[in-house]
């Protein structure tokens, strides 16, 4: 367990999203860039979300331009 987020995170929670498949993912982001991508604040969070991604048959991107938060991890490619 992951205090910060109150999620499951690291290595246990990548195997246990391997077994789970979904239609759609929501998915929110820190920072969008046209070339570089998608980015996140925490790293621990990339590598399960990156997990999600792969499992799902189609990703909605939220992203909200008002958001001010650093994000220091790519998440993948926009």
């Amino acid at each position: 367990m992951y205090p910060r987020y109150g999620v499951l995170l690291g290595p246990g929670a990548e195997t246990m999203l391997a077994n789970i498949h979904t239609k759609t993912l929501f998915l929110s982001v820190a920072g969008v860039h046209g070339r570089a991508g998608m980015y996140k604040p925490d790293l621990l969070l990339v590598q399960s979300e990156r997990r999600m991604n792969e499992q799902a048959q189609q990703v909605v991107l939220l992203a909200d331009s008002t958001n001010r938060q650093q994000a220091l991890a790519q998440l993948g490619k926009a």
